[in-house]
C-alpha cells in the first residue's frame, strides 16, 4: 500500500493510507490494451468491454487543433458513452495517467452528462487525469472522470480543470453509487444557470451525491464517497463543498466516510469544508452521514445571504454529523443548524490539531496517520 502525504497549513500532517497501485505486472487475460489516444477513444466502439493502460496516454495541442484527430468542430474530445448508452465495461488505469485532454460541451444536445466518459455504469480504476480542461454545457453534470457515476470509480485522481453552468465535480459531475481512494487537486468551477444561487454546485470529489433518478424501477445502490480529499480550488455561482456540492439523501446508509479538505472553498451560495448543502430527496425521511471527516480548508461567501459552515454550508436537518473536525473557530459545524444535536462537529485548536487522540473514531492503524 502506497501513502499519500502532504503536511496542512504547515502544522499538521493528518492524511489517508492511500492504495494508489505502482505499474506492477498484472495477468490481463480478457482486456484490451490501450496504449494511443487512438486506442482510448475506440472504446466507444465496446462500452461492455475491458480495458487497461499499458502507458501514460498523451494527447497535444495539435490533436485538438483544426484538422487534428480530435478537432470534433472546436470541441475536443467527445465523451464515451451517452446518457442512454453508457460505459459499462471496466477501465483500468494500471497506475498511469490520461494527460492534455480537451472537452467542450458548448452547444451539445447529446447529452446532459460529460466527461471522459458521459455516464459510468461500470469500473473506473487506477487512473490520473492530468492537465486537461473539461468544459459544460447550461445544465450540465460534468466530471473529468464522467458525469455521473452509477457504479464504482476507485484509486483515481484529477488534477485538471472542471467547469460547467450545472453541476461540477473533480472525479463525477453526480455520484449515485460508490467513489473511493480518489482524490482531486484540480479547479472545479461552476456557473449559475438561473441566477439564484441554488441551481449550480461543484464539489471536489462530486457536485452532488444522490440516489439514481429512476421513473420505472427501484434502484437499491446506496451513494457513497469513501477515503477521498480535496485540496483544490472549488467555486461555484451557486452551492460549493471541498467533497460534495449538493448531498441529496434519499435512502439510509448513504455516507461521506474518511474524508478531508484543505483546498480553498469560494461561492454565492452556501459553503461548506465538506457538503455545501444537504437535504432530503422527494418523500425521503432518511438521513446522510458525515463520519471521520475533517476540513482545514478556506472559505469565502460572496454576499450577505450566503451559508458557511466549517463542515456543511447549509442543511435541511437531513444530516447526521460524527466525529468531524475543523479548525476554523470563526464558524461553526454548519451555516445554520449548530442547535441541532445531530449536527455538530469538533473544533480542534492548533495546538490539538497533531495530537491523533483527539480524533475519536478516526481508525489510525488503516486509514489515518499522523
Amino acid at each position: 500500500m502506497k501513502r499519500h502525504s502532504l503536511c496542512i497549513l504547515l502544522i499538521i500532517a493528518l492524511t489517508l493510507l492511500f492504495a494508489m497501485p505502482v505499474c506492477a505486472e498484472e495477468d490481463w487475460t480478457g482486456y484490451t490494451p490501450i496504449s494511443t489516444p487512438e486506442d482510448l477513444d475506440n472504446i466507444r466502439n465496446d462500452l461492455s468491454g475491458k480495458y487497461y493502460l499499458t502507458n501514460d496516454i498523451i494527447f497535444t495541442d495539435e490533436d485538438f487543433a483544426e484538422g487534428g484527430a480530435f478537432y470534433n468542430n472546436g470541441n475536443g474530445w467527445s465523451c464515451i458513452g451517452s446518457e442512454s448508452n453508457p460505459f459499462c465495461g471496466i477501465l483500468d488505469g494500471n497506475g498511469y495517467t490520461i494527460d492534455g485532454l480537451y472537452m467542450t460541451a458548448k452547444g451539445s444536445i447529446y447529452s446532459k452528462y460529460f466527461g471522459l466518459f458521459s455516464r459510468n455504469d461500470g469500473i473506473i480504476r487506477n487512473l490520473g487525469i492530468i492537465n486537461s480542461v473539461f468544459i459544460g454545457d447550461t445544465n450540465s453534470r460534468i466530471g473529468a472522470f464522467c458525469g455521473q457515476n452509477t457504479e464504482i470509480i476507485e484509486n483515481c485522481y484529477n488534477t485538471s480543470k472542471v467547469s460547467g453552468a450545472g453541476t461540477s465535480g473533480g472525479v463525477a459531475g453526480e455520484n449515485c453509487y460508490i467513489i473511493r481512494n480518489c482524490y482531486n487537486e484540480g479547479n472545479i468551477v461552476s456557473e449559475d444557470v438561473y441566477t439564484n444561487y441554488h441551481t449550480s454546485y461543484s464539489g471536489g470529489i462530486c457536485g452532488e451525491l444522490r440516489k439514481q433518478y429512476s421513473e420505472t424501477e427501484t434502484v437499491a445502490e446506496v451513494a457513497t464517497i469513501h477515503n477521498c480529499y480535496n485540496s483544490g480550488k472549488i467555486e461555484s455561482d451557486g452551492t460549493a463543498g471541498g467533497i460534495c456540492g449538493n448531498y441529496l439523501i434519499f435512502q439510509e446508509g448513504s455516507v461521506i466516510k474518511d474524508c478531508y479538505n484543505i483546498g480553498y472553498i469560494t461561492a454565492y451560495g452556501n459553503v461548506g469544508g465538506i457538503v455545501g448543502e444537504s437535504s432530503k430527496g422527494k418523500d425521503s425521511n432518511a438521513k446522510g452521514t458525515l463520519e471521520n471527516c475533517y476540513s482545514f480548508g478556506t472559505y469565502w461567501g460572496y454576499n450577505k445571504f450566503c451559508k458557511l459552515g466549517a463542515i456543511v454550508g447549509y442543511t435541511r436537518y437531513a444530516l447526521i454529523v460524527k466525529n468531524c473536525y475543523y479548525n476554523d473557530s470563526s464558524l461553526g459545524t454548519s451555516g445554520n443548524s449548530d442547535s441541532s444535536p445531530d449536527t455538530k462537529a469538533t473544533y480542534l485548536s492548533s495546538s490539538q490539531l497533531s495530537d491523533p487522540t483527539n480524533y475519536i473514531g478516526f481508525n489510525f492503524q488503516h486509514v489515518w496517520y499522523i
